[in-house]
Order: structure tokens, then sequence, then C-alpha cells
């Protein structure tokens, strides 16, 4: 991180043993979706999941030797910086975006032009906000479960995709997404929104997610 600084309880701090594992390496681990669902299978908390020194002592990580670790760790930091320089276009291309949507329908919140104005919920025929608690139902396969980081700039973008045992409930059977659905991120990261593509198959949102399900209107 380039700084100094002190950390308060809801942060752990690993130091990498660099005579066993390279800290890129390390650091890269950590970060993925592989370790992420170990910790929430241990994390402790029905509501609000923790982890403490012991649980994260206790999961096994994959360790290849020391030179095939920063084979890897230089890999993924390639990777990483094409993924931040994509990053940059599309912010760049959403500011085109948006500067084309004004010059075109005008300011939607001085309605210039004079456009006709209708309530979100006369427009939808279903909303629902996502499932909660189902760290318990990760798995390998099955459902893709759509998680706030998957909505990106209007796409749903499943290359980081988790998967879930759905159970068979009216919970499961209410969030479960269908073509040309609209996804409304309501938490963290408020109004990040994506349109739920044909091929999307089984799929459910989590609880920081919303549905809209549109009539008479075009999602995008």
């Amino acid at each position: 991180m380039k700084t100094t600084g002190c950390i308060h309880d809801g942060w752990l701090v690993l130091s990498a043993d660099k005579s066993k594992v390279d800290t890129d390496y390390f650091y890269h681990l950590l970060g993925s979706d592989f370790i992420y669902r170990k910790f929430v299978g241990l994390a402790a908390g029905a509501v609000v999941k923790n982890l403490n020194t012991d649980l994260v002592k206790s999961v096994t990580v994959p360790l290849p030797p020391i030179n095939e670790q920063r084979r890897i760790a230089s890999i993924l930091d390639k990777a990483d910086e094409l993924r931040q320089k994509r990053q940059q276009a599309i912010e760049k291309l959403d500011q085109l975006l948006q500067a084309t949507f004004i010059d075109m329908f005008g300011d939607p919140v001085s309605n210039p032009k004079g456009w006709e104005k209708e309530t979100i919920g006369n427009l939808a025929t279903f909303i629902t906000s996502g499932s909660r608690g189902w760290a318990q139902y990760y798995t390998d396969s099955g459902s893709k479960f759509i998680r706030i980081q998957n909505l990106v700039k209007g796409d749903l973008d499943m290359s980081d995709c988790a998967y879930v045992n759905a159970p068979d409930s009216a919970e499961a059977r209410r969030t479960l997404v269908q073509p040309g659905d609209v996804l409304l991120s309501i938490t963290a990261d408020l109004g990040r929104t994506a349109i739920v593509p044909d091929d999307i198959g089984l799929a459910h949102i989590n609880q920081h997610i919303a549905i809209l399900r549109l009539s008479g209107v075009n999602p995008a």
C-alpha cells in the first residue's frame, strides 16, 4: 500500500514468511475467490460474519515452489494492470455516455424537454431485494450467485462468479432472475445497475441487489 498506519479490530495483518512464500503471491492468493469461499465457510456470526487469527491460521492454501509463486504473481500483476487500464477506459466511456444522455434527453432533474414523468413502481411488475444468509449454500457449481461486484457499468460481468446450491424455498424462487431483469445495487456501492442477459441460466441475487422487472419499458 506504500503507506504507514495502524489497523482497528476489524482487520488482521498477515506478514508472509519470505522463506516459504512470495509476498505478491500471498497477496493474490488471499484475494482470490477460492480463499474467499473458505473464509466465508469458517466465519462466525448469523448476520455479520467475523474471522479471527485462529480461523485464518487454520486455512490450507496451495503452495507451489517459490519460483513458481513468483511467476504466478508476475502474471497476475500484469493481469491486474490490464484490468486497471480497462477500468480507466470504461470510466471515460461512462463519462461520454453521461454527456450523450444529457445532450439527447436533457437534465433529468430539471427536465428542460418536458418529458412525461412516472414512478418506478408504476413501471415495474415485480421488485424484490435479494437473499440473506446464503453463505452456507456456497459451492463450486450450481446456480450462479450474483453479487455487487458482478454489476459493472451497466453490464453483468460473471468472470468472478460465485455459485450456490440454492434451497427449495420461497426466497430462492423470489430471488431467481429472469432475462431482461434490471439489477440494482441497494447497499454499499449504491446505484450500480445491469441488465440480465438471455443466456444467464439459473442465477440468484444476494442481499445487496434488487430485481426490477419492468413492463412496457425498454430495460436498456
